[in-house]
């Protein structure tokens, strides 16, 4: 992965850019539950409709600049990603030119055309969804557990409790998601390998009548990678139920402690719903992670495929090398070796 965010320094700039938009997007977010908190103390419980008047202004005003801060994120994290991937197939491409016969033994044409689109594509995706909610994320996890802590620490441990019996699921689908989409990247190595044997070699194939025998073996095919693709997906689909029952239950625990709490006078009613706003919010941000853990694993898997042909070591001098200043044997030898 170093590999592939050293092609960001180019674009420093927009990424930079994408990552202050993103700041300011996670501190207007930080802050929204605090304002509702006190539109409901100093507003609504109050009887007072200025402050009522006041906060909500406020609040608008923050959603509109946060609002305005994500649009004008995605078109810097897409320059960003979007060079990346150019620069990336440059270079893929400007690489697979001084390939020798050996590099072709070790790294397969289909294989080499699947990373120089589907690979990048997924390098693509990573990088824009990281310097769009990626990073967000976990910061805004860390940041609302010390807002949390300063609001109420009784409810704030229950919170932080949770939190890591949720980052130990979200790491073990992870690893085996890594693992999982670098075999569907290899399954389409294979299907895309059949489908370049069958379009070079037609006519063959229609003059020795192989025609049932290459649907079988493309069918074989197909069907093996959507069986794997499936499974990856699955993997990744059972997260999102997973995380949503156990942040139901959270939300249950803390309602629960919450209403003894409020009944006690320890704390008023918009701090608890501050505190409840929060809560829902970290546990919702868990349930971002499952999609986010699906974009990282593939971009992993892919950024491994990516890396190892761009180290692929070049001889500049191979032996009996030396370009050709005519043709050394006949035309069609020539064609069609």
């Amino acid at each position: 992965m170093r590999t592939i965010f050293s092609y960001t320094f180019p674009y420093k700039k927009s990424a930079l850019i994408a990552l202050f938009l993103m700041f300011i997007e996670l501190l207007v977010e930080l802050a929204q539950p605090i304002l509702m908190a006190k539109i409901i103390d100093d507003g609504i419980i109050a009887e007072d409709f200025n402050a009522v008047l006041l906060w909500g202004g406020v609040l608008l005003g923050l959603s509109l600049l946060a609002f305005t801060a994500g649009v004008t994120n995605s078109f810097f994290a897409a320059d960003l990603s979007q060079g990346v991937g150019y620069d990336l197939r440059k270079d893929l491409f400007s690489k697979v030119q001084k390939f020798s016969a050996g590099h072709f033994q070790n790294v397969t044409t289909p294989s080499l055309v699947t990373r120089i689109t589907n690979d990048v594509i997924q390098i693509q995706n990573l990088l824009f969804m990281f310097v769009r909610i990626g990073l967000r994320a976990p910061l805004f996890i860390i940041f609302a557990l010390v807002m949390v802590f300063t609001i109420d620490v009784e409810l704030a441990l229950l919170l932080l409790g949770s939190v890591p019996v949720f980052l130990l699921f979200l790491f073990f689908l992870l690893t085996r998601g890594i693992k999982w989409f670098k075999k569907v990247q290899h399954k389409l190595d294979g299907l895309n390998t059949i489908i370049r044997e069958n379009i070079a070699g037609i006519r063959l194939i229609k003059g020795f009548n192989r025609k049932e025998h290459e649907e079988k073996r493309f069918q074989q095919a197909n069907e093996s990678l959507v069986l794997q693709n499936k499974k990856a997906l699955w993997l990744m689909e059972v997260a999102m139920p997973v995380v949503m029952f156990g942040m139901n239950i959270v939300i249950l625990i803390l309602l629960f402690v919450g209403a003894q709490i409020l009944s006690n006078a320890g704390v008023e009613a918009g701090e608890l719903v501050a505190i409840i706003n929060y809560a829902t919010r970290i546990l919702f941000t868990f349930s971002v992670f499952t999609f986010l853990i699906m974009v990282i694993s593939r971009g992993q898997a892919s950024a491994e495929r990516i890396a190892d042909v761009l180290h692929q070591t070049i001889d500049e001098n191979p032996s009996g090398g030396g370009q050709r200043t005519g043709r050394s044997c006949p035309l069609p030898q020539c064609f069609f070796s």
